[in-house]
C-alpha cells in the first residue's frame, strides 16, 4: 500500500465510497503523504497529455466529479474534501460543463430502446492560471448532468463545496474555502496551505477525520 502513487490512493476512495472501513485506512495513508511534504499543487506523476497536466489537488476534484454517479457519492467524500483542502487546493479553481450533443446517438438509442444512449454527454473542463483544460472523457446523465442543471455551465470549487455541503459537518470545508478568498493574491500556494493548517487543522481533524466521523460520512450518515 505504501508504494501506491498518491492519486491511486485517492481514486480508491472515490470509487469505494460504499466501504467505510477501507476508507479509514486509505485516508490514514493519504495523510502520510502530507507528513512527508507532498505539495498538492505539484503536477501528478501519472501519464498525462501536456494540454491537461493536473496538480494532485485538481486530479482529485476531476476524478471525483467524473466517477461519482450521484450527488450523495460526492457528499460521502466530505472527509477527503476536508483533508485535501486543508493541505492545498484553490477554491477559485473553475470548472466547466459543456453539453456534447449527438443526434445520431439519440436516434440510435430510441431505435434500440437504450435510454442511456438517448442522453447527451457532458464534457468536463477545468481552468487554472494557465487556461482552460478539457478533460478527454465524457459522461452521460449522473452527477455532471445534475450539477449542470443546478449550478450552470461554469462554477468555482468554492461554489461546488457550498452546493454539496451547505450546512452540518460540511460547514468547516466551506469556511476554509471562504477564508482563502479573503487572502492577498500575492501569497504562494505553500504559504496559504501553512496558514490554513494553522487556522483549521484541529477543527478538521476533530470534525471530519476521526475514525467515527470518516465511517459515518462514507456510510452517508451525519453529513447534514
Amino acid at each position: 500500500m505504501e508504494h501506491l502513487p498518491f492519486i491511486v490512493l485517492v481514486n480508491l476512495m472515490i470509487t469505494g465510497t460504499e466501504n467505510p472501513e477501507a476508507a479509514v485506512g486509505l485516508i490514514e495513508h493519504v495523510k502520510l503523504y502530507f507528513v512527508y511534504g507532498l505539495p498538492l499543487n505539484e503536477e501528478t506523476n501519472m501519464p498525462q497529455r501536456p494540454i491537461y497536466q493536473m496538480s494532485h489537488g485538481s486530479s482529485f476534484f476531476i476524478y471525483a466529479l467524473l466517477h461519482a454517479k450521484r450527488i450523495d457519492e460526492l457528499q460521502r467524500l466530505l472527509p477527503v474534501f476536508g483533508l485535501l483542502l486543508l493541505h492545498g487546493g484553490d477554491p477559485r479553481t473553475r470548472f466547466g460543463l459543456k453539453l456534447y450533443e449527438s443526434g445520431n446517438r439519440r436516434r440510435l438509442g430510441h431505435l434500440i430502446r437504450r435510454k442511456d444512449l438517448c442522453t447527451d454527454a457532458i464534457q468536463l473542463s477545468i481552468k487554472n492560471e494557465i487556461g482552460w483544460h478539457v478533460i478527454p472523457m465524457r459522461r452521460r446523465a449522473g452527477t455532471l448532468s445534475q450539477l449542470r442543471e443546478e449550478l450552470g455551465e461554469s462554477f468555482t470549487l468554492s461554489q461546488l463545496l457550498e452546493h454539496l455541503f451547505p450546512f452540518g459537518k460540511g460547514a468547516i470545508v466551506c469556511e476554509m474555502a471562504k477564508w482563502h478568498l479573503t487572502l492577498p493574491g500575492d501569497l504562494s500556494a505553500a504559504e496559504v496551505a501553512e496558514m490554513r493548517r494553522q487556522r483549521f487543522e484541529s477543527k478538521v481533524e476533530e470534525q471530519l477525520l476521526t475514525r467515527d466521523a470518516i465511517k459515518k460520512c462514507f456510510e452517508g450518515k451525519d453529513i447534514d
